[in-house]
């Protein structure tokens, strides 16, 4: 048994170590693949999130089409609840190419709506980093089951670590932990891939995720080759090279092999300790009277602030704009406003609060607090633009700043807290070994790309 086409799909991998280790042949199979092959980066639009990424991957289009911008967000109900929840009968690309008769094989690709009948198998969140259900689903429905009963249990769901830094014993645990998953990852899909004859078999590891928010610190980005080479990042990615050319092996090297990563890794950032002052003094600011502007911007610790800060801190600030949850490296906000609004007001209020967030600066060094920042909303296209952020305001890769101050906002500060040492940033990376990939930009392009080539 043998695929046309294998498709392997690395979550929370690093690009930029991907392309660093394939250049230099560290990795070895994918290196061969790039140098028989193509390889590309992929695009994506500022501050996106893995979740966004994934929706992007999995539905062949941008962010304003499909609205799912975080996993957990407010429902067309007006609810909050779990993104995919309003994704039902949705149409991944892959049920496309069931519908056109190909057999197709998804084995547990990352963040995927609840799998739909087709043309073949599909298995979710059985090692994923994120679950999106308690336990693994699939078409058919036995799959599921059948795959824990031989193969062994699903990931844990949550974050496994909420202390860091981590210890040298729980690195190496975690290390372990990971390569077994890995072990076990490859052993299932090389069954089910040997057990019939697919057009495409895709399959997604997600170990690469885990390693990368909780081992970072371990400095695969150093300059100091040694120090890259000898890292838990290094022996992780070494041995998904390898599940790979097994991988490859099984499918028959006939087989077109697609390999990609949607993101590259950074340092963490974060301002979520200082959010809940932070997003009352910019709605106080934007809504409230005049005076508490004086308030804040007067002397840290003077005798009108001493009298009157207490009591605003009791009192609820007219409500302007409101965070959303989304990851930490980037504060997202929404502007709060009757439907009604023109658009202009809209754009006042973002211009507004921009301004005000770009006077804010880090009061150590008084560099800047945000990096930059995007206006999703209205600027990505698509009929489901208006669901995702107004406002992003991206944060420089490592900045966890204890204090932040500007004229207006005055003085905000809170204990720096214990945060993962990597996430998620812009920026994937894909290697072929035969199709022209180079025209597409962006993760969505890949679906089409394939169903494009495999009708050719």
């Amino acid at each position: 048994m043998s695929a046309r086409w294998l498709l392997v799909a690395l979550d929370g991998m690093d690009s930029v170590l991907l392309e660093r280790w394939t250049a230099d042949g560290s990795l070895e199979n994918l290196a061969a693949l790039r140098r028989c092959g193509v390889g590309v980066q992929l695009a994506a639009p500022k501050g996106v999130t893995d979740d966004g990424l994934w929706a992007s991957f999995q539905y062949a289009e941008g962010l304003g089409e499909h609205g799912r911008y975080f996993w957990w967000q407010q429902l067309q109900s007006g609810k909050m609840g779990m993104a995919f929840s309003d994704e039902a009968g949705r149409q991944s690309f892959w049920n496309a190419l069931s519908d056109e008769g190909w057999r197709v094989a998804v084995f547990d690709i990352p963040k995927c709506g609840r799998p739909q009948p087709l043309n073949g198998i599909h298995l979710a969140d059985w090692r994923v980093h994120g679950h999106y259900s308690q336990l693994p689903r699939s078409f058919p429905e036995a799959l599921a089951s059948d795959v824990v009963d031989k193969f062994g249990a699903p990931s844990p769901r949550g974050e496994q670590y909420r202390e860091f830094p981590l210890s040298n014993a729980a690195m190496l645990s975690e290390l372990q932990t990971l390569k077994r998953s890995i072990a076990g990852k490859l052993a299932a899909s090389q069954q089910y891939l040997r057990a019939d004859n697919w057009d495409v078999f895709m399959v997604g590891f997600s170990e690469a995720h885990s390693c990368s928010h909780h081992l970072w610190a371990t400095n695969a980005h150093s300059d100091d080759q040694a120090v890259g080479v000898q890292s838990p990042i290094y022996s992780l990615y070494r041995q998904l090279d390898s599940a790979i050319g097994e991988l490859r092996d099984s499918a028959g090297h006939d087989a077109e092999l697609v390999v990609f990563t949607p993101t590259t890794i950074v340092p963490n950032a974060t301002v979520e300790h200082l959010l809940p002052t932070l997003q009352a003094r910019l709605n106080w600011q934007l809504g409230g009277p005049g005076l508490a502007s004086r308030i804040f911007s007067a002397q840290s610790g003077s005798r009108l602030q001493r009298a009157i800060l207490p009591v605003l801190k009791q009192l609820k600030p007219p409500e302007v704009c409101r965070a959303l949850h989304y990851n930490e490296n980037c504060l997202a906000l929404r502007i709060v406003a009757p439907n009604s609004s023109p658009v202009n007001t809209m754009q006042l209020r973002l211009d507004q609060l921009e301004s005000l967030l770009a006077e804010l600066q880090v009061t150590e060094n008084s560099r800047p607090a945000f990096a930059g920042f995007d206006r999703p909303s209205s600027t990505l296209p698509g009929k489901r633009a208006s669901q995702l952020p107004d406002l992003l305001a991206l944060l420089e890769p490592g900045m966890v700043p204890p204090a932040v101050s500007s004229p207006r906002l005055g003085l905000i500060t809170a204990p720096t807290p214990k945060h993962r040492p990597g996430n998620h940033s812009n920026g994937g990376y894909l290697l072929s070994s035969s199709i022209d990939f180079s025209q597409v930009a962006m993760l969505e392009g890949v679906g089409p790309l394939l169903q494009k080539a495999m009708q050719a």
